[in-house]
């Protein structure tokens, strides 16, 4: 853990992941801005299943979820551990051309967990809050977090991140929830 970002690489079963991956391919998705923050430009594919729309995920993230809430005692130094809740899913697919810049998900008290799917880029993180306004030429990189499949990463949905390019693996998909 660094700046209250966990990184766990055995969350979610081999064969569940194994799952994801074969069928992550038949969603559709469309290219513009996304996220519950300003439009800053960025345009990207993804999907969103808000909070009224989970009941609609595909069974493998309502089980990759499961598995993060089975393991959410590893969140928290506190003797009692509450259930977490699942508020929003989202796909998103970027390629070279097409990725998405530094943003924050939403405020507390709310995390985000991102499980990384097929690429070869992890994410980055970066210092100024929720601020909107925001641009990397401002700020100063905090930490970044290298690609491996499988790999989830969780933080607090306020920290500033972005999904780094594809080198050579395109596209690259991640899979993120907020909870």
């Amino acid at each position: 853990m660094t700046n209250n970002i966990f990184v766990f690489d055995d969350i979610v079963p081999g064969w569940l992941y194994d799952s994801v991956k074969k069928n992550i391919s038949s969603i559709p998705v469309t290219c513009e801005h996304h996220g519950i923050g300003p439009d800053q430009g960025a345009r990207f594919f993804s999907k969103i299943w808000p909070l009224f729309e989970l009941h609609k995920i595909p069974w493998e993230y309502h089980a990759t979820f499961a598995a993060l809430n089975d393991s959410r005692a590893r969140l928290s130094t506190d003797d009692e551990v509450v259930p977490l809740h699942l508020i929003q899913c989202q796909l998103n697919l970027t390629t070279k051309s097409l990725v998405g810049e530094v943003h924050a998900d939403r405020g507390p008290p709310s995390w985000t967990m991102v499980h990384l799917i097929t690429g070869d880029t992890g994410m980055d993180f970066w210092e100024g809050g929720a601020n909107p306004n925001f641009s990397r030429r401002d700020g100063k990189k905090i930490h970044e977090v290298e690609w491996k499949d499988n790999r989830c990463i969780i933080f607090p949905s306020d920290l500033l991140h972005r999904g780094l390019p594809p080198n050579n693996i395109e596209p690259r998909l991640t899979l993120g929830y907020i909870f």
